[in-house]
């Protein structure tokens, strides 16, 4: 196994990890939750991480930062120290049946949305100084596929793609 591990790299996520857990564990001590019952600060840090996960990776994919430790420390460090996967498991595991299923439910449901409205959050705009991003495009829709349903050159005979929303793509 090669361990060639970029020391920089390193530095920054383990700086950024130790902002994230020092963040994690002061929401936990601010907000306890008592044995059995719902585990609110640890859902609030998780769902807000992926909010926050979600805009993060989208503004980083717009605007493409010139460091490429950027991802590294705020992603993987500091929004991978402040999240916790074991923790929810363990609560889960650990409270009522009622009270874990909630919890479990509600975790997925709040995570799959705060990653989606921090990332729709972030797509809005543009750069600040209103000038499109070298290979980013500038504002116009690509269409998803033919508008009007015909086959496309490979495509089987008599198979038709999809248009419109249900195609995957905005409406024209």
């Amino acid at each position: 196994m090669d361990l060639d591990v970029d020391g920089r790299a390193l530095a920054v996520v383990s700086a950024g990890g130790v902002l994230g857990a020092l963040t994690r564990y002061a929401a936990g001590v601010a907000w306890p939750h008592a044995a059995g019952g719902f585990p609110w600060s640890t859902w609030s840090v998780n769902v807000s991480g992926c909010f926050l996960i979600g805009a993060l990776l989208t503004l980083l994919g717009r605007f493409r930062p010139g460091h490429r430790l950027t991802r590294l420390f705020l992603g993987t460090g500091v929004l991978g120290g402040y999240t916790t996967f074991s923790t929810a498991a363990n609560d889960v595991l650990r409270a009522p049946a009622p009270t874990g299923l909630a919890y479990l439910a509600a975790t997925v449901a709040g995570a799959l949305l705060a990653v989606w409205a921090g990332s729709s959050l972030a797509s809005l705009g543009g750069p600040a100084d209103g000038k499109p991003v070298s290979g980013a495009p500038t504002g116009e829709r690509l269409p998803s596929g033919p508008a009007d349903g015909k086959p496309v050159s490979g495509a089987p005979t008599g198979e038709r793609l999809p248009s419109g929303p249900a195609g995957g793509g905005a409406p024209r």
